[in-house]
């Protein structure tokens, strides 16, 4: 599942990096920098992230808990619901080059979480005292935990940031 995490997020990364903008006051490149991030959120099943959580929220007959502290402000929001009945949100940065791009996963019931953890992953403790996984690879770095019934899942390509060290995610994860 996390190769297909990854793979799914690269070649998302390739069509956004591949928006050309001609100059940040340039209309004409603005609108197609957004209609191609349009065809790309119809093409991957991504909905705005507000709908996506009210729908997952409704399905799950419970409010769910985001990150407080972000690793970079958003300018576009994007979420799914998984085939598995996950949520899965996508957040990206496009105004500065590389694109900054993060993903954040809610799945329940929080063992589900279990599949995203390896015995090469390095354990923390969170402040309060919830375990979680670190996993570094090629493609980024995640940090796994089950905390109040929900499994989640942080992951940042270390590609387009260097943001997505332990302690950033920790201080995300600590933020919920």
């Amino acid at each position: 599942m996390l190769n297909k995490l990854a793979k799914a997020m690269l070649i998302f990364l390739i069509v956004v990096h591949s928006v050309v903008l001609v100059s940040d006051g340039d209309a004409h490149a603005k609108l197609q920098n957004h209609t191609q991030k349009e065809d790309v959120a119809e093409g991957t099943q991504y909905i705005p992230a507000e709908k996506a959580i009210k729908q997952f929220e409704r399905e799950q007959g419970r409010k769910v808990n985001l990150p407080k502290k972000m690793p970079f402000r958003p300018t576009h929001k994007f979420g799914q619901l998984t085939k598995d009945g996950d949520l899965r949100l996508h957040y990206l940065r496009v105004l500065n080059k590389p694109h900054q791009d993060f993903l954040f996963s809610i799945m329940s019931p929080e063992n589900k979480i279990e599949k995203h953890i390896s015995p090469e992953d390095k354990i923390v403790t969170l402040k309060d005292g919830t375990k979680a996984y670190f996993h570094q690879s090629e493609e980024g770095h995640t940090l796994a935990f089950a905390k109040k019934g929900w499994g989640y899942l942080l992951s940042g390509s270390t590609k387009s940031s260097k943001n997505y060290h332990l302690e950033q995610l920790i201080e995300m994860a600590e933020s919920i």
